[in-house]
């Protein structure tokens, strides 16, 4: 569900791909992703399964998209780890 705040024209967002942040946004819980995760960020393991999601043949704007390209584009890093 989409909040009061949302606003389309400023396109995906965090909480599009992590889920709503309300429950982990505080900067103690999101200092431990253990926590982080506990309280309902979402995390990935296969990236293209979360975008499938959305880029795929069923969505009425669908355009293909190489998920490898698109990923460096979009990535962050996880603060404090090392890569």
């Amino acid at each position: 569900m989409l909040g009061p705040k949302f606003k389309i024209k400023d396109g995906v967002q965090c909480e599009t791909c992590h889920g709503p942040g309300s429950e982990y946004k505080t900067l103690k819980i999101m200092k431990s992703r253990e926590s982080a995760i506990a309280n309902g960020l979402k995390v990935y393991e296969k990236i293209e399964e979360l975008c499938i999601k959305c880029h795929n043949p069923e969505s009425p704007t669908f355009k293909k998209v190489d998920f490898t390209a698109a990923w460096e584009k979009i990535k962050h890093p996880i603060p404090g780890k090392k890569k």
